[in-house]
């Protein structure tokens, strides 16, 4: 993708031409960019394999990471991983988060407002590093969703005394119990100049709790490849049905098993659920305790996942158990693979609950089936009847294929992602004018 390219402003999205009639002038043509993270921009996991997606189409040597996680070597030059202050002892760090959770516990349980106080996050500068690097940000571009990485956030736009633009992009939202989220958040969004969301859950909240408006900018966005002729088969041995990515709540797990254990009762010589994925993700299952073979094979992953995703029949989702979400993931978090799913034309059965955002997505553009084991029969019903009608799953996955073709175009939102970047840099210009 050319940045060049024409964008649906009617403009040259060039960022040397959008300064110029501003009145400025830039040497370069892109606004130097800093993604703040938790794990390093990598393919090893979903937010990294989505930012390495979206910013395809960008300069590397204007981007640099700073991360708190390293799950793999980060494409970009400019990359660092940030280091613990060496103040404290990790003992020491540990009890004063203990004792701060006590206490805002103690303090909601008789009313009064918790959150209000904790402690420091202990990460060292990092202006000084990147300045030994000649990286000078014009754009602090955060994918944080947690009290630890939003807490770097927080410091590095201090270093740089909250002079460049900051914009916060929730892919994920993770509140913890103890209140260093809420403290943390209460300083930071106040400072962001834009506050991005992936689904209306996150907004909600945001609003809710902090009385911030967000605007839903969805992750979603994927190169859309031709359309493949499928054929709906019946079920049958050649039946393909198929899991993507990770499995964040491996109870789910179970149910998966039930379900097409029974299937297999029913259609003799019925091949495993295929399991894309990593194998770190098979090894926490694993370890924690969660069968999932024989009724899912793992298979590794897939280079080509649009075309392997086309020769197959079903996409099983696993996300939550409950009617409620159990916890801040099964509320606020979307299977960011639902891209490729959809780019794919595939029928969708999402095992999820009706309290989920993951749920809502689905339904509300009507690419998918959702239902869990709180729906009691209802739950085994509903995936016989996306498995015994084969015009359903054609009806689902065509408009599937509609939804990412009308929703997840790639070059369309790096357009748009780009010429965002670009303005939040002239007020950068503006601030020092």
């Amino acid at each position: 993708m050319n940045f060049h390219a024409q964008t649906r402003w009617g403009q040259a999205g060039n960022f040397a031409e959008v300064t110029k009639r501003a009145g400025r002038q830039f040497t370069d043509e892109y606004p130097r960019v800093l993604v703040v993270t938790k794990q390093s921009v990598c393919p090893a996991h979903g937010i990294g394999a989505v930012l390495l997606r979206h910013f395809g189409g960008y300069d590397p040597s204007r981007l640099a990471n700073v991360f708190i996680s390293n799950d793999g070597a980060p494409p970009w030059a400019f990359s660092l991983q940030a280091r613990r202050r060496s103040s404290q002892r990790w003992s020491q760090r540990w009890a004063e988060r203990l004792a701060l959770r006590m206490t805002n516990q103690c303090a909601r349980a008789v009313g009064l407002n918790a959150g209000m106080t904790g402690m420091a996050r202990y990460f060292r500068p990092v202006k000084p590093e990147l300045n030994a690097m000649k990286f000078h940000p014009d754009v602090i571009y955060s994918n944080c969703f947690c009290d630890d990485d939003l807490s770097l956030t927080w410091e590095i736009s201090k270093e740089y005394n909250h002079a460049i633009p900051l914009v916060q992009h929730f892919h994920d939202y993770m509140p913890d119990e103890g209140g260093d989220c809420e403290r943390i958040l209460r300083k930071l969004l106040p400072r962001c100049d834009s506050v991005w969301v992936l689904g209306e859950g996150i907004g909600n909240e945001l609003r809710t709790r902090f009385g911030c408006s967000a605007k839903i900018v969805n992750t979603f966005k994927v190169e859309v490849a031709p359309e493949l002729p499928r054929v709906h088969r019946p079920v049958d041995k050649s039946f393909r049905a198929v899991m993507v990515g990770n499995v964040h709540y491996p109870p789910v797990l179970e149910d998966v098993r039930r379900l097409w254990r029974g299937v297999q009762a029913r259609v003799p010589g019925l091949r495993p659920i295929e399991w894309v994925g990593s194998s770190r993700q098979v090894e926490r299952c694993r370890e924690s305790g969660v069968a999932f073979e024989p009724e899912v094979e793992f298979v590794g992953f897939k280079p080509d996942l649009q075309s392997y995703l086309a020769e197959a029949d079903l996409a099983i989702i696993p996300f939550n158990c409950a009617a409620s979400p159990e916890n801040p993931y099964a509320r606020f978090s979307i299977p960011s693979r639902l891209t490729e799913m959809a780019a794919a034309g595939m029928p969708i059965f999402c095992i999820a609950g009706p309290g989920t955002e993951a749920r809502r997505f689905v339904e509300t553009r009507r690419m998918g089936v959702c239902a869990n084991r709180s729906e009691g029969e209802q739950f085994h019903d509903k995936f016989l009847r996306i498995l015994s009608s084969s015009n359903l799953r054609a009806q689902l996955g065509r408009q599937a294929r509609k939804v990412a073709e009308t929703e997840f175009d790639l070059n369309d939102y790096q357009n748009q992602l780009y010429r965002r970047l670009c303005n939040l840099a002239l007020r950068r210009e503006s601030r020092h004018s």
